[in-house]
């Protein structure tokens, strides 16, 4: 559809000079927006906000600039405040002394989990049920934000109004709108479906007027009885309302949506919601039956739209979040430690060391070398003594390299970055997971890699005294900055409901059987390649055995036929992909024993995990591991061993009945709030100041 209401355009240049940057200077400050795009053609709801917002703000005397997701990191050095509109926005970015407000527009749950959360200055959200979860989680100053409408571009107009619009997109997965307007389809007339089509139900194309620029939607809700809404799965359980309602209020047409929280808070309870397409078969029907009181009703609404929830109101909401509540932060130098790389959505373990440092005011983010570059190459040579890089599993620095020379390159930049960043006041800590990565490309570099963190590390934290032991053969840790954190259980980390006889019930594991766990990433380092050959040898011994094997596969030589093999066996029961957490507790408590078939470890994860869920475990003795084999609830072989390994997995069932609840005594003397305290206190030694007291 070709613009026709006569303001499109004038409006359109409004917004693209803000969009480009003319009024990025003000008397009163100067606030940066955080959006993923600065193209007003890509139809991207946050950047509208966001230019609607800034047109207000600049009213009140604030320069505005506006920064797409590839140009987050270039924050003006005169900014006074920067506000992020999409959770993926890396708090990290910007210069020490600028306040960083998140806006929790939608998408709650990703905002919940992001782990820069606590990086932020100040959160705001746009419901107030976002806002009180966000508050669970996050400690500092937070407020209520809800979006709203630019009038200057939404007005009414004195035209007919007779149609039904929708202006929702479908960008391929099935919307509620979409759903129950099929249903109704045979019956339908006067509609006109604006926006993306990808994925809606056939017989719905008959109303489709294809995708309009942004600037049009005025025009056409000004001609609309009604518009009809739909909050997304984002924002739906949350009562996030769009804009869509706003606007369309706005331009004097009456708004229909599909859920009714944050209507009341808003003032607008009024406004019709439809559940299914009956409830929503019924509003249309009285709407077009008495299309006067739905324009009086519509009209009523707006009163409040307009005295309410414009963006001039939103503006000065916003600055006086700023100034009351965030406050100056030019001179705050709050501890913050940035850590990489980020296993977190698949391994806990992270979090769970961290939990006392975030508990005590430790901002705590989850980045990648990349933001240690930007930690040693701050402008205007600020300090870092307030930042603490700590680098995990060393993996991802070198071996993605594509052939020996890059890697020498990518270790030299990062030498250099360190020595940066350290020269600057920063710390650097190295968790030693693996003497060296479990699949290495290039060994001499990844060697000499270790030798440099040994050399230069503030703090050195190791699991278990054996990993001095372990590593002294290639690169040796000094005693004076390395500190001993052991792995803790997993207690209260996982789901753990499900009775023992319902899980087996689930995987088909009968009472008879003595089933052995391999759970976890199926890699060739951890043994997987011949333990079907050795339960095969074990089950001549011992015929109630039963494997459980769950975990995601990765990628090496017979992966498929591995899987295979496992997939046929009669005495197996096997799950190749990840395991979701609340699935988790089905596999531990299916099993008698677990297994930990590992050629060679240093420390595990998953001797803990299964402690704490109360299993025996059969594991080599070696790393770690060695210290903490205990014969009352464990079976430890030599490593390397398969025929000590197999009279192991033989003697399953002896295991399991000694056993008892020892495994599960074993997990409550380490739990995750004790290795959090005692990482916190490794990092409060007097040398290393920037995590304070």
């Amino acid at each position: 559809m070709q613009r026709r209401h006569p303001r499109d355009a004038a409006q359109e240049n409004v917004y693209s000079r803000i969009v480009a940057g003319e009024h990025a200077a003000g008397r009163a400050g100067h606030i940066v927006l955080c959006t993923s795009t600065i193209d007003l053609n890509a139809g991207r709801g946050d950047l509208y906000v966001a230019v609607a917002l800034a047109r207000e703000l600049i009213g009140l005397g604030y320069g505005v600039t506006i920064l797409g997701q590839r140009r987050w990191a270039e924050t003006p050095p005169d900014a006074t405040a920067v506000v992020a509109l999409l959770p993926t926005f890396d708090p990290a970015v910007v210069p020490d002394g600028i306040p960083v407000v998140s806006w929790v527009r939608n998408e709650t749950d990703r905002w919940l989990a992001a782990p820069g959360l606590s990086l932020y200055d100040g959160v705001l959200a746009s419901s107030t049920l976002s806002l009180d979860l966000l508050r669970e989680s996050y400690s500092g100053p937070s407020g209520w934000l809800p979006l709203a409408v630019d009038p200057q571009l939404f007005a009414a107009g004195r035209r007919r109004r007779r149609r039904i619009v929708s202006s929702v997109n479908s960008w391929g997965r099935q919307r509620d709108l979409h759903r129950a307007l099929a249903d109704l389809s045979p019956g339908l007339r006067g509609v006109d479906l604006f926006g993306a089509t990808k994925g809606i139900p056939p017989q719905l194309s008959r109303f489709s007027r294809g995708q309009v620029s942004y600037f049009s939607l005025p025009h056409i809700y000004a001609g609309a009885l009604v518009v009809l809404d739909d909050m997304n799965h984002t924002t739906l359980p949350y009562g996030n309302r769009n804009s869509r309602m706003f606007e369309a209020l706005a331009a004097g047409a009456l708004p229909v949506t599909n859920g009714r929280l944050g209507l009341d808070d808003l003032g607008l309870g009024d406004v019709p919601v439809y559940h299914d397409s009956g409830e929503l078969h019924t509003i249309l029907q009285q709407a077009r039956a008495y299309p006067d009181t739905t324009i009086e009703r519509a009209a009523r609404l707006r009163e409040i739209v307009i005295a309410e929830h414009t963006f001039a109101k939103r503006a000065a909401a916003l600055v006086e979040f700023l100034t009351n509540d965030v406050g100056d932060v030019s001179t705050r130098r709050r501890p913050t430690l940035t850590f990489a790389p980020d296993y977190s959505e698949w391994n806990p373990y992270q979090n769970m060391l961290y939990a006392r440092a975030r508990e005590e005011g430790i901002r705590v983010a989850a980045g990648d070398v990349q933001n240690l570059q930007r930690l040693a190459a701050r402008d205007g040579g600020q300090s870092a003594s307030h930042h603490v890089f700590h680098l995990h599993w060393t993996a991802p620095l070198l071996q993605s390299a594509p052939d020996g020379f890059a890697a020498i390159r990518k270790l030299h930049e990062f030498q250099t970055m360190v020595e940066e960043f350290r020269d600057r006041g920063g710390r650097l800590v190295w968790t030693i997971h693996n003497v060296l990565p479990h699949e290495v490309s290039y060994r001499s570099t990844e060697i000499e890699l270790c030798r440099f963190l040994a050399r230069t590390a503030d703090v050195i934290h190791v699991m278990s005294e054996q990993t001095i032991a372990a590593c002294a053969p290639l690169y040796e840790l000094p005693v004076d900055r390395t500190v001993v954190v052991e792995h803790s259980s997993y207690l209260g980390v996982y789901p753990d409901i499900i009775e023992r006889e319902e899980a087996r019930r689930r995987l088909r594991v009968q009472p008879s059987d003595v089933a052995l766990l391999l759970f976890g990433g199926v890699r060739p380092y951890k043994g997987v390649s011949g333990v079907l050959d050795l339960f095969d040898r074990a089950l001549e011994r011992e015929p109630r055995l039963r494997l459980l094997v769950a975990g995601l596969p990765g990628r090496f030589p017979g992966v498929n036929q591995l899987i295979e093999r496992f997939e046929h066996h009669p005495r197996v029961t096997s799950r190749f992909e990840f395991v979701p957490d609340d699935e988790l507790q089905i596999w531990q408590r299916a099993a008698d024993v677990a297994l930990l078939p590992y050629p060679s470890v240093l420390n595990s994860g998953a001797f803990q995990l299964a402690l704490t869920f109360g299993l025996p475990v059969i594991a080599p003795s070696a790393g770690s591991l060695a210290d903490l084999l205990d014969p009352r609830y464990t079976i430890g072989y030599r490593r390397g061993d398969e025929a000590h390994l197999i009279e192991a997995m033989a003697a399953a069932p002896r295991l399991a009945a000694q056993a008892g609840n020892l495994s599960r005594e074993a997990a409550l003397v380490r739990p995750p709030a004790l290795m959090a305290t005692q990482f916190l206190d490794a990092l409060r030694q007097e040398s290393f100041a920037p995590v304070g007291r």
